[in-house]
């Protein structure tokens, strides 16, 4: 009698833990259905170059960031991922996080010892805001810095600053 009851008993514990993660999913799927792009606009403008380093090359290269969040969350976390292309098709890829509080943030993108090559660079940008829900953009610029061949004297690097 007891491995009977024992038997109903873990079963109605199964079906409620069941029942409860479909409940769950149907939740989430409704969820999945908002438009989330609209939530967040990344922008780049002022793209150049120059001798920002000051170590008497014009090979650096700096562009801005506006970041506009058009959400009601107080607190925003969001994960950056900027590719500078250089005209030869090599790639570089730097990463930076940031928590604010700020509906709208501009950034100095500064890329150090990078502008070594004529042609186009291009400088793309990826933003995922993922604390609640998930919005994502991306956005690019493209420009024309040296027409002469800069020597590699100083190894690439990347600076981040708030505006």
């Amino acid at each position: 009698m007891n491995s009977k009851i024992r038997n109903l008993v873990v079963l109605i514990i199964v079906t409620l833990f069941a029942t409860s993660f479909i409940a769950s999913l149907s939740v989430m799927g409704k969820n999945d259905k908002k438009d989330y792009n609209q939530k967040l606009i990344v922008s780049l403008f002022d793209g150049a170059y120059g001798d920002y380093d000051s170590d008497g090359h014009e090979d650096d290269v700096q562009c801005y960031m506006s970041i506009h969040y058009l959400t009601d969350v107080v607190r925003k976390k969001y994960r950056a991922v900027v590719h500078l292309t250089l005209p030869s098709g090599k790639t570089y890829d730097y990463a930076f996080l940031v928590n604010t509080f700020c509906n709208q943030l501009t950034f100095r993108l500064l890329f150090y010892n990078h502008a070594r090559e004529a042609g186009d660079y291009k400088i793309t940008v990826e933003l995922l805001y993922y604390v609640p829900g998930l919005y994502y953009d991306t956005t690019h610029i493209i420009f024309d810095p040296p027409t002469e061949q800069i020597p590699d004297t100083e190894p690439p690097s990347f600076n981040v600053a708030v505006c």
